[in-house]
């Protein structure tokens, strides 16, 4: 295998699966889900809920190629995906072939133009074989990573995958949360581009994950997908099945809390059944809430509380209502003197295509890093600030971005994002650190004859 010509294949590294912690299912919940997961990966060792797959389960495997699961927002897609991810990767040999995590918050893992090439490239180091054809393909065609979406899928992974199909082992390739992509291109390409193929991917498996969206439903809805794709909606799941895991997982984690801060028999049974309520069904809202009662500066008991008072004050309206609740209740918790700054920070981390630490982003902000960090203090469940300086800050979860950025969800004005207003602060601040350190002759070259390649 020639390393170097792989390595020159556009890839986004962040979107690997290991690229960074990700949660997986907490034991024992989503078990339904993850064991009709199996059943269609059918990959001896493969198996992603406890126990062993019955021989009725067994005998009804799917040889579609490709499993869509879409949901609503803060239903649990990602970790799911996350434990297929883990669970395929775990197997000796591993059963991961390849995974490409979306995410808006930054820049190639939003790009369209980087799914098919980034699994290429961990196809390539997955199999030398392939990777052989790999570095001959890149060779031909340098420009590969420019090309349109269909002719990366045939040029980098059908055709060198017919070359080596006999040699290549059954595997899964995750792609996550393929609705977060903000290119100027259509998502639907990436979907019509796997229909053009689709017969001829095996041994390759597609799990994808995505919301709902209207261009992707109907990408899905192809002809060609009839037989080769399977599908399951998430948010479809019965709501008492999905409370049942929600409580499974609420219930272990502040059993946690409760230990770590001495508190025999917290939660009592009847806190815990209310807290489960007020989830209505979102796995996201359970998360973000366990981050609220963890928060250092106050008493667990006194989080809950107040997560209830929240909750309490308004009529039940949208689907999203508790969950609004919720975020707005870790918004007032913030000094009301920073929340101006605090607004600023936020926003700026909603808009940046690309992670910034905490020191790059107090810098572009023209603010003192130790002041960037006091704000986002008690801001910890919606936000993460890694404690290592060289790591970059993003949201929990996208929820919180479309929270922020809606007029009748956010009801408190001082923390509203409005992306056009926030573009024009990002611009300005960029400028003031341009004109601050850009000057003529910045490396000292000292001769203005003298060409660019020349130095």
């Amino acid at each position: 295998m020639h390393v170097q010509e792989i390595i020159g294949i556009p890839h986004a590294a962040k979107a690997d699966f290991l690229a960074e912690e990700r949660e997986c299912c907490w034991d024992t919940t989503r078990t339904s889900i993850l064991s009709k997961i199996s059943r269609w990966i059918n990959i001896d060792g493969v198996q992603l809920a406890p126990g062993k797959p019955s021989s009725t389960e067994t005998a009804h495997h799917d040889e579609s190629c490709i499993f869509w699961m879409n949901g609503a927002a803060g239903t649990g897609k990602t970790t799911i995906a996350a434990t297929v991810a883990h669970g395929c990767l775990n197997q000796q040999p591993s059963a991961l072939g390849a995974s490409f995590f979306c995410s808006r918050d930054d820049k190639d893992c939003s790009d369209l133009r980087l799914i098919f090439t980034t699994i290429a490239y961990q196809l390539a180091l997955f199999h030398p074989g392939f990777g052989k054809q790999i570095s001959l393909i890149r060779k031909a065609n340098p420009d590969i990573g420019d090309r349109y979406p269909e002719q990366q899928l045939r040029k980098l992974i059908v055709e060198p995958l017919s070359s080596v199909r006999e040699s290549f082992p059954p595997c899964v390739i995750v792609v996550d949360a393929l609705d977060e992509c903000r290119d100027t291109a259509p998502i639907s390409i990436i979907l019509a581009a796997l229909s053009k193929h689709v017969t001829n991917l095996a041994p390759l498996q597609f799990f994808i994950t995505s919301r709902p969206e209207p261009q992707i439903s109907k990408a899905m809805s192809l002809a060609q997908f009839h037989n080769q794709a399977q599908k399951f909606n998430l948010h479809a799941v019965e709501l008492p099945v999905v409370q049942h895991d929600i409580q499974q997982y609420l219930l272990a984690k502040l059993r946690e809390t409760a230990l770590d801060n001495e508190l025999h028999g917290w939660p009592p049974p009847e806190d815990l059944h209310l807290l489960v309520q007020h989830s209505a069904g979102l796995f996201i809202y359970a998360s973000a809430a366990v981050k609220f009662i963890q928060q250092p500066d106050f008493t667990p008991q006194d989080q809950l509380r107040l997560i209830f008072t929240a909750d309490a004050a308004r009529e039940e309206g949208s689907p999203t209502h508790k969950l609004d609740m919720l975020y707005t209740q870790v918004l007032e918790q913030t000094h009301p003197r920073n929340r101006k700054t605090i607004q600023m920070i936020i926003g700026s981390i909603v808009l940046l295509q690309t992670q910034l630490p905490a020191l790059d982003l107090a810098r572009l902000l023209a603010l003192d890093p130790p002041k960037l960090r006091k704000c986002l203090l008690r801001l910890h469940s919606v936000i993460l600030v890694p404690d290592d300086n060289n790591k970059g800050i993003r949201l929990f979860h996208p929820s919180f971005f479309d929270f922020l950025s809606s007029p009748t969800r956010c009801l408190m004005p001082e923390f509203a994002v409005h992306l056009k207003e926030q573009h024009s602060c990002l611009a300005k601040h960029c400028l003031d650190i341009m004109i601050l350190t850009l000057r003529q002759d910045m490396c000292q070259v000292g001769d203005p004859s003298l060409c660019l390649s020349d130095i």
